[in-house]
């Protein structure tokens, strides 16, 4: 009986791999030619394996797009929370919110592109349920924003613009970042929270100009384990 303990978690560790390989090529054809254009049956060709093979570890096409989406959401969402946790200025919550969401979308770009294109094709309740998680991640943002306006933190003339400008400009990242290129994700990161600042005209009790460095929140790149990955070495390394 003891044997079969280990095959057991064999056969779910082997499930959990084909399962992920499904699941990445499906965003790379999904990001590229469209999930409308990319059949079942050339996902499976891609993979390596039947269709009626496909259906058993990931379900039907929409059912696999709609985990997709669900499963990004939340990580997002979680990642938030976490880096949010004992942070109560609001310049401080925005600097996090961003360095989180520009994390998110320069390491799972092509996931953050597919999620970003592909909402018009869920069905209505599968849609309902993405649409009330994002709300759900996006009330962070409202509340940090209204929040430091309210206490004169911020200067804007109109907070939900100011939020849709900051959350676009920094989506924006997954179509056009290049890994290994030029900035890290990280450096990135430090980057669009200082035109975010900049675009609040976030200032100190004095007055005066706030930027990244001055709320000292330390790298962003120490942020990343929240996403479910590891930190680059370089971090990790710092933290020992």
């Amino acid at each position: 009986m003891t044997e079969l303990v280990p095959r057991r978690e064999g056969r779910k560790r082997n499930a959990a791999t084909t399962s992920e390989r499904i699941r990445r090529t499906a965003l790379e054809l999904f990001s590229t030619q469209g999930y409308e254009a990319t059949g079942i049956r050339e996902l499976a060709d891609r993979v390596g394996m039947t269709t009626a093979s496909l259906y058993h570890y990931v379900g039907t096409k929409a059912e696999l797009l709609t985990d997709i989406m669900r499963d990004a959401q939340a990580r997002l969402l979680a990642a938030a929370q976490g880096a949010l946790a004992g942070i109560d200025d609001p310049a401080a919550r925005i600097v996090r919110l961003v360095h989180i969401h520009v994390l998110a979308h320069a390491i799972f770009q092509l996931e953050a592109r597919t999620v970003d294109t592909e909402l018009r094709v869920l069905d209505p309740s599968a849609l309902q349920e993405i649409l009330d998680a994002r709300d759900e991640y996006e009330q962070l943002w409202r509340e940090a924003i209204v929040r430091g306006c309210d206490d004169g933190v911020f200067t804007v003339p109109d907070a939900s613009t100011a939020r849709l400008a900051i959350m676009t400009m920094s989506t924006g990242v997954a179509h056009w970042y290049k890994p290994n290129r030029g900035a890290s994700p990280a450096e990135l990161a430090v980057n669009f929270s200082d035109l975010a600042l900049a675009l609040l005209r976030a200032t100190d009790a004095a007055g005066r100009t706030v930027d990244t460095a001055a709320l000292a929140l330390g790298d962003p790149a120490e942020l990343i384990p929240l996403l479910g990955i590891a930190p680059p070495a370089s971090t990790a390394d710092a933290a020992r």
